[in-house]
């Protein structure tokens, strides 16, 4: 099993900090807890952790192994519950970290 603390530092930092079992006490959806990390994250770690997104996709793992890895780094986000996939969360998670880096370093 990976160290994900380990390979995913900023990842885990997210998930674990911004998507915790709380999580919607900071917003009601991914992108009102993503403005509140986006707030207090420097661009750089925001760059990082979205690079560790696309890493942790690229690995090809099917829905119940990536159910287990974001629950590996601290995530108690079900995309389920919105109607979409663990995949299709992440990716959103990064388009929303992409639009913050952008805002930020115009």
């Amino acid at each position: 099993m990976l160290k994900f603390e380990e390979e995913f530092p900023n990842l885990c930092q997210l998930m674990g900090c911004y998507f915790h079992q709380d999580w919607d006490l900071t917003g009601p959806d991914t992108e009102s807890v993503l403005a509140e990390y986006a707030r207090v994250t420097p661009v750089n770690r925001m760059s990082l952790a979205r690079a560790e997104i696309a890493r942790l996709l690229s690995r090809g793992t099917d829905e119940s192994e990536l159910a287990r890895d974001l629950d590996a780094l601290g995530s108690y986000y079900y995309p389920g519950g919105d109607g979409i996939t663990y995949v299709e969360w992440l990716r959103k998670v990064a388009d929303c970290l992409t639009k913050h880096i952008d805002n930020q370093t115009k």
